[in-house]
């Protein structure tokens, strides 16, 4: 069938149908959802007839940001993980506001699967029509919220107190690569140039890490004077330890491989040549500030011969972070601005100084939300209205 057909489909056979075979439709759908096995059938008709359908391919990610998912045909989806088939869902913490408390998904088809799927939006729009439905989701969502924020709160605060005993990692970029006055090793009438290479080792006194080398591209017929422009090398993950040892850096010559080692490594073949060696000290770079950028000068030399070139490069330092434990911190740190914000003006109120000075009620409403979860009271219904932190 053309596209278009493909995707006016679902409506067109919702809206055409009987009604009981509406109802089996919408139940193969969002029936199967936990808070809404007691909706009734016009709501899950209405959501049916809204929600949109995909098919994908194997290895293709399932990426609708907010978006709740139903599998509706024998094929698979890894979520997690986790292996998902017909009348499954997932994704279904989207009633939830906050991102920070839903669960993070990565979802990808292992087969060809065709899946529904609608947003938080257009749920809680439908759920405007719909007062009974809308006190349960309701309901559901502040419960999940709750039980959300307190796993946070438990789970975060644990590993704020691990890190403290956790040993400090960096990430180390080298980059502005150059090596002039190299002496020739190419010998001969017809050898040409030389084509150097340089090479970075971190660790190599460390006896519980692995010694890491990253390596440039060659630089054929470069010669004696070469510049590695717009090459960077970055060691990812670093200990203490590695930034504390010499960095050893090594200009060699590129041959052609004729032992065999190289094949798959640059490193394990015996073929190259050195051209020049040196050490240097960088642990500077760990001292102070968590972000560092300092420049280098390293002169080179190797074994039997005088020393001869230098290698100038620039080095950039800098401590890994923990993104979501970072936002915590700051969380707890306003959280507990706040707090003291409000003792100060609770204090003064008590004491009669602010007894002639009116505040505006939404001022002081905004400085009493010093916890990490708000729950609002439905009007007219008694029962919890949203979710936040």
């Amino acid at each position: 069938s053309p596209p278009h057909l493909l995707a006016s489909s679902p409506p067109h056979l919702l809206t055409s149908s009987p009604p009981r075979l509406r109802y089996n439709i919408s139940e193969q759908q969002f029936s199967r959802i936990y808070y809404l096995q007691g909706a009734s059938v016009e709501f899950l008709i209405e959501l049916s007839r809204t929600a949109k359908d995909a098919v994908y391919a194997p290895r293709e990610a399932l990426n609708q940001p907010g978006s709740v998912y139903v599998i509706m045909n024998p094929g698979q989806v890894s979520v997690n993980g986790q292996l998902l088939t017909k009348n499954h869902y997932f994704g279904e913490d989207f009633i939830l506001e906050s991102q920070r408390l839903r669960k993070k998904l990565s979802s990808v088809a292992v087969t060809y699967v065709e899946v529904v799927y609608t947003s938080r939006d257009t749920l809680f729009e439908i759920l405007e029509q719909f007062p009974n439905e809308r006190r349960d989701v309701r309901r559901n969502v502040c419960k999940l919220a709750v039980s959300r924020w307190a796993l946070r709160e438990l789970r975060m605060g644990k590993r704020v107190e691990d890190e403290k005993d956790m040993p400090a990692e960096y990430a180390v970029r080298v980059r502005g690569i150059t090596a002039v006055h190299l002496p020739e090793t190419e010998i001969g009438v017809f050898s040409g140039k030389q084509d150097p290479f340089a090479t970075f080792t971190l660790g190599l006194g460390l006896k519980e890490d692995v010694p890491l080398t990253l390596v440039t591209r060659p630089k054929f017929e470069a010669g004696t004077k070469v510049t590695w422009q717009n090459e960077s090398l970055d060691f990812t993950t670093l200990s203490e330890g590695h930034i504390t040892q010499p960095l050893k850096v090594g200009i060699w010559n590129w041959e052609r491989c004729r032992c065999g080692a190289g094949k798959f490594n640059l490193l394990d073949c015996t073929c190259h040549i050195l051209i020049g060696e040196g050490f240097l000290n960088i642990s500077d770079l760990i001292k102070g500030s968590d972000r560092k950028t300092k420049r280098f000068k390293l002169f080179l030399g190797r074994p039997g011969y005088p020393p001869a070139g230098h290698c100038t490069f620039e080095m950039f330092c800098q401590r890994v972070l923990d993104a979501e434990l970072e936002e915590f911190k700051r969380e707890k740190q306003h959280e507990h601005e706040r707090k003291g914000a409000l003792k100060s003006v609770m204090g003064l109120m008590s004491s009669g100084h602010l007894a002639h000075t009116r505040m505006p009620m939404r001022s002081v409403s905004s400085m009493s939300s010093v916890g990490s979860l708000s729950i609002q009271e439905d009007e007219g219904e008694g029962e919890g209205e949203g979710e936040g932190e």
